[in-house]
């Protein structure tokens, strides 16, 4: 999906997957966002502290340069940093790691963007969603206009027109092509951070799946003493 969705069968089953909520999922989730409810409720100044402590506050940074030649940073402390650092092991080892191999894959899909034979399919695939009554330039900009929440039935259409046209109009083969050779190019040249950073997310997710099962099994014990 990271350039076109080609999948029409998953499409019609999934629309865009997690990406998209429901009118309904979405008031659910803003209904239940303590984290947000108490930063609202604090005073300018109070926030603004809570948020320091929170993100670190742009202290003792640690900066990475991207494939793309951009530099990016992060504070060590803070709550987020802290819980990553506990996460995966180490945090100024894991921001590099994956800052870089979430690079590789931007600097893949722009490369991948800008060969002939990939705007030319896409102008194909353009006139194919106008067709339908949908008229965008590119993949990206008919999610944009779908928006992060929307009916099914709406969210089935925007999908399966993406899915249906990149098949129709070649977009489809011409993707994985620009995409996989770039992004292949890309993987081989920061080889160790693309490894490194695999290596850390799979080695954090039995420890990500105890804290949540220890968080449910918390929120359950408090909601069964509050009934009682």
């Amino acid at each position: 999906m990271a350039l076109v969705l080609a999948d029409a069968s998953w499409a019609r089953e999934h629309g865009y997957g997690h990406r998209v909520h429901t009118p309904e999922e979405t008031a659910r989730l803003h209904a239940d966002d303590p984290v947000g409810d108490y930063l609202r409720a604090l005073k300018p100044k109070r926030r603004a502290e809570a948020l320091r402590v929170w993100q670190g506050g742009g202290v003792d940074t640690v900066e990475v340069t991207l494939p793309s030649g951009a530099t990016t940073g992060r504070s060590t402390r803070g709550c987020t940093s802290e819980a990553r650092g506990e996460l995966y092991g180490d945090f100024r080892v894991w921001f590099g790691a994956d800052a870089v191999d979430r690079g590789v894959m931007a600097l893949a899909m722009s490369r991948a963007q800008a060969e002939p034979a990939y705007t030319k399919a896409l102008r194909s695939w353009s006139d194919c969603v106008a067709g339908r009554g949908l008229p965008h330039e590119t993949p990206q900009r008919l999610r944009a206009a779908l928006g992060e929440s929307a009916p099914v039935t709406k969210e089935i259409e925007y999908a399966v027109a993406e899915a249906d046209c990149a098949a129709a109009s070649g977009l489809t083969e011409v993707a994985e092509d620009v995409m996989g050779r770039h992004l292949s190019e890309g993987r081989e040249r920061y080889r160790a951070d693309v490894t490194n950073a695999r290596r850390m997310r799979l080695a954090a997710l039995p420890k990500a799946e105890r804290i949540i099962r220890d968080e449910d099994t918390s929120r359950h014990n408090m909601q069964k003493r509050g009934t009682e």
